[in-house]
């Protein structure tokens, strides 16, 4: 260590105190060489005294050349005061000659060994040393509690163990140097005190451009602390306090940098990681409460929904009618901007995680049309779609609801005598495929272009249909597909008819037995689906938890369940797993809960469909005629052996596929799988399950087989496989085949 360390390793004598020590201890030995010579011992002896001398100088002086100077200043002394003639340099007998040689050779040794002995033990006490502060550093910076006190630590032990002035100057998180920073003068002021940064951008952009291990200043010399990913801030030691040509203090003062650089990095890291747990409490909180507002709006919304349907079927006077089908609209709208609103936000917080496979590009059409048609039947939709099967990896329900909201904007602006079309394109050089919605209306003008995929519209835009409306279809549709086309076509004024609930039910036949079990626990959506049960000639038997629904299935002859899954007392899996221990009844779910590991798990545990909240009168109804034909089917099929829908039949005993009395060529694997859609018409089957049945449990999860299993048989038996009348996609869940 050198002079300015102030440590306890011990330091050299100035240069006339080590003279003094020196002649002091060449006199004694002198002195004592004279005693013994007076005395009558041999020569040796004094020869072996003068090499202790020449020990005791270099081990007390530090110093070789002190050593070098009297090993030749003692070989001459013996020569003038111990060998004949005596107080001359000449000599009688030549063996001196011998003597004065070998003395001094052992005396050169002797101060070179003490020499190199010494040193070492020197660097030793050093390394000690620079350890033990090292150390007491690192120690007291573990137990620091924030930023300010690793500062303070840092620059109290610098500053005594290296007796120098010395500051911390931090940089933000943002890379700038803090306004002010902590210094400490040297010995025997020792003061505290905050400085003010002179020159922040200047002294930012040297240390962001430093390629030496440390920058010098006119007052200072500033040694950077480097984090894993950042510069954290620089330790300020003043240069007229310090020798920075001494290679042993540079080490030093770098290991007491870096210790103080583990520290605020650790530090900061620890306050990330604090933060982060912060905000993802935060934000499930949030992704909580956003849940709970979207079942709480829901539920409300389908008694809103279905009331306005029954209303509409009531209802004479004009007036009354174009206000409940507002409601109606208004109660639809409000639905679709909550759904727009939700997944909005999970992608801007980075909540809603791609879940990109394989998906045939033709279901995923067909799926968004088939919903599409659900609310508006007028409007005929045209795809035009490659011959070429499309695999293609995305993630199926978001470009399923970006097509969604594509084609409701067509919709909304759009003339039923009018034509939208869907165009799918598949450029195989660059492996791309393009989906466009396309209307034939104004559009919209080159100067609110820019404005479209912004989920509100500044006053600067010029079309009214920008303007006049929030449009969520395109923003929510920016971050999920690539490459889409809208345009816009003017408003009509047109609305939907909403189906008379007191006109005949569709279905000529009514099942034998009419009790339908309802499982609802809130009384607005009760009470809606009883109205409407009753004015369909069903007969009703409520329950408003679990365990009176298992009791009631059980004690009571019913023929349909339609239950809730968010029951008080338990979950409605597990009713509908304990109803499917004792009987085969439908069980139609109805429910808030859309998402798809939802829907899979209440269908695997035996729910027969799965509908979700809200819904209509109309589109309930229909799945209960579905469940009520699957039945008839059942028994159609023990009776016969042969299933049929509309113009698909198939002869379970011979194994032949119809279509429109022609016999389809089917492979023996899509039989199989036609079968088991005849087994279960109108039901939604998984795709687990179906795996489960082509291939059996050890399969796996892999759908890409089922995929084209499927894209081939639609070839076969739809008319256009992007617009499926028979076998229909449920995204995300599974497979259904139509019975009308």
């Amino acid at each position: 260590m050198s002079d300015n360390s102030g440590s306890a390793v011990s330091r050299k004598p100035g240069r006339f105190t080590a003279l003094l020590i020196s002649l002091g201890i060449f006199a004694g030995a002198s002195f004592v060489g004279y005693l013994f010579h007076i005395m009558g011992f041999p020569d040796t002896n004094v020869v072996v005294v003068y090499l202790l001398a020449i020990l005791l100088i270099v081990w007390s002086t530090k110093r070789f050349l002190y050593g070098l100077f009297f090993s030749v200043a003692t070989t001459f002394t013996f020569n003038y005061f111990f060998s004949e003639p005596r107080f001359t340099l000449s000599v009688n007998d030549p063996n001196y000659y011998i003597t004065f040689v070998t003395m001094l050779v052992t005396a050169l040794i002797t101060s070179i060994l003490t020499s190199r002995i010494q040193r070492e033990a020197h660097q030793a006490q050093k390394k000690e040393s620079e350890i033990r502060a090292i150390n007491n550093l690192t120690n007291h910076l573990t137990d620091a509690r924030d930023a300010e006190e690793i500062a303070d630590i840092a620059v109290r032990s610098i500053g005594d163990v290296l007796e120098v002035s010395v500051g911390c100057l931090y940089f933000d998180e943002t890379g700038n140097p803090e306004n002010t920073y902590i210094f400490r003068t040297k010995r025997p002021e020792r003061r505290e005190l905050r400085r003010r940064t002179e020159k922040a951008e200047e002294l930012r952009w040297r240390i962001n451009e430093l390629r030496t291990p440390y920058d010098e200043t006119d007052e200072f010399y500033d040694f950077p602390l480097y984090g894993k990913d950042e510069t954290l801030g620089i330790i300020r030691i003043a240069r007229e306090d310090v020798d920075i040509e001494d290679r042993d203090l540079q080490e030093l003062i770098h290991s007491m940098v870096d210790s103080v650089a583990m520290a605020v990095d650790r530090f900061r890291f620890i306050r990330q990681e604090i933060h982060s747990r912060e905000e993802i409490v935060k934000e499930r909180y949030r992704a909580n409460l956003l849940r709970a507002i979207s079942h709480d709006i829901r539920t409300p919304l389908t008694g809103i929904i279905g009331t306005s349907e029954i209303l509409l079927g009531k209802q004479e006077d004009p007036e009354a009618i174009d206000l409940t089908r507002r409601i109606q609209s208004d109660a639809q709208w409000l639905h679709s901007m909550v759904e727009n609103i939700l997944n909005l936000t999970r992608i801007q917080d980075g909540e809603l995680e791609l879940k990109k496979q394989p998906e045939a590009l033709e279901e995923i059409i067909g799926s968004a049309i088939e919903r599409v048609r659900g609310h508006a039947p007028q409007y005929d939709i045209d795809v035009e779609f490659p011959e070429e099967f499309l695999l293609v990896p995305m993630d199926a329900k978001l470009i399923e609801q970006v097509l969604i909201n594509l084609m409701d904007n067509a919709i909304k602006h759009t003339p039923p005598d009018r034509q939208i079309r869907i165009l799918v394109e598949n450029d195989s050089k660059v492996r791309l495929q393009r989906i466009r919605v396309q209307d034939e209306g104004d559009g919209i003008s080159e100067e609110d272009l820019p404005y479209i995929f912004e989920s509100s519209i500044p006053p600067a835009a010029t079309n009214p249909i920008l303007r006049g409306e929030s449009v969520w279809a395109l923003p929510f549709a920016r971050p999920s597909s690539t490459l889409t086309e809208a345009r816009y076509m003017r408003e009509t004024g047109q609305t939907n008819k909403a189906p008379n609930l007191n006109s005949p039910c569709p279905t000529e036949e009514k099942p034998m037995n009419q009790n339908i079990l309802t499982v609802e626990d809130d009384l607005q959506i009760q009470s809606f689906i009883d109205y409407a049960l009753k004015h369909e000639g069903y007969s009703c038997i409520t329950a408003s938890n679990g365990e009176e629904a298992i009791r009631k299935a059980r004690e009571e002859n019913t023929a349909i369940m339609i239950l809730d899954l968010g029951l008080p007392d338990m979950d409605g899996k597990e009713v509908i797993r304990t109803v499917r221990l004792e009987s085969q009844m439908p069980i139609i779910v109805v429910s808030a809960r859309d998402r798809e590991s939802e829907k899979i798990a209440a269908l695997d545990a035996g729910a027969d469909d799965y509908l979700t909240k809200p819904f209509s009168a109309t589109e309930l109804m229909a799945r209960i005629r579905v469940a009520e034909r699957h039945l008839k089917n059942q028994i159609r099929q023990e009776d016969s052996g042969a299933s049929e829908v509309r113009e698909l039949r198939i002869d379970l005993n011979k194994r032949l596929v119809y279509l429109a009395e022609k016999e389809l060529h089917v492979t023996p694997m899509e039989d199989q799988l036609l079968e088991y859609f005849f087994q279960n018409i109108g039901k939604v089957l998984t795709t687990k399950s179906i795996i489960e049945v082509l291939w059996g449990k050890g399969y796996g999860s892999d759908t890409q087989a089922l995929r084209s299993l499927m894209a081939g048989l639609r070839r076969k038996i739809e008319k256009n496989p992007a617009k499926p009348e028979y076998i229909i996609t449920e995204i995300g869940v599974g497979y259904r085949l139509l019975d009308q």
